[in-house]
């Protein structure tokens, strides 16, 4: 398999199965591919890990969705996050701030602008 046919196959299969338990081996599984392929075409070409790439998805569209108006605690299981903690840990760790100071700073914006 080509590898940027590869990767693309890889990407479309993330974003279909985006918020479902999903997991490398899975896609490796699907791909056919060993999981140090997967990881190295990641990494070349994205500059990240399969991982690092499903999760930097998933808090993307929960941060969408909690902009939207949406409580974080109903938010994180819609986006595939497992639980909580490990929703609010990951946010921290990829955009280093907490998930209530993105909705307290979309109402403070939204107020201020908007009323």
């Amino acid at each position: 398999m080509d590898w940027i046919i590869g990767l693309q196959k890889a990407i479309d299969y993330i974003e279909q199965r985006l918020f479902s338990d999903l997991s490398v081996e899975e896609i490796c599984s699907e791909l056919f591919v060993t999981k140090s392929h997967l990881h190295h075409v990641f990494k070349n070409e994205l500059g990240t890990t399969p991982k690092k790439y499903i999760t930097e998805k998933r808090l993307i569209l929960a941060k969408r969705e909690i902009t939207a108006g949406e409580k974080p605690t109903s938010v994180f299981r819609h986006c595939g996050f497992q639980d909580y903690t490990t929703f609010y840990r990951a946010d921290k760790l990829f955009f280093g701030n907490g998930i209530g100071k993105i909705r307290n700073d979309f109402q403070r914006f939204r107020n201020r602008f908007f009323l």
